[in-house]
């Protein structure tokens, strides 16, 4: 049976403006995502994107998305200027 989380984590000092949840209808992504854009301290932003940190819950995701490509972490997705 799911449980909730009583209080949100804090994303840590290398996400730019904290959790980013989407919910939408891409296949991709399974019906949500859940992502933090790396500061650009963390990752230099050279094309105007920067890295993102991502997680889908079908755990498929497409080569390049984010502005990035992608490297496999875990479950997660890491998108790499």
């Amino acid at each position: 049976m799911p449980k909730y989380i009583k209080q949100i984590p804090d994303a840590g000092p290398a996400a730019e403006n904290g959790w980013r949840y989407e919910a939408d209808d891409r296949y991709e992504s399974g019906g949500w995502s859940l992502a933090i854009r790396v500061r650009d301290e963390y990752s230099p932003n050279i094309m105007g994107f920067g890295d993102t940190f991502v997680f889908h819950p079908n755990g498929k995701y497409p080569n390049t998305a984010y502005g990035g490509g992608f490297m496999p972490f875990g479950k997660w997705g890491y998108y790499v200027e």
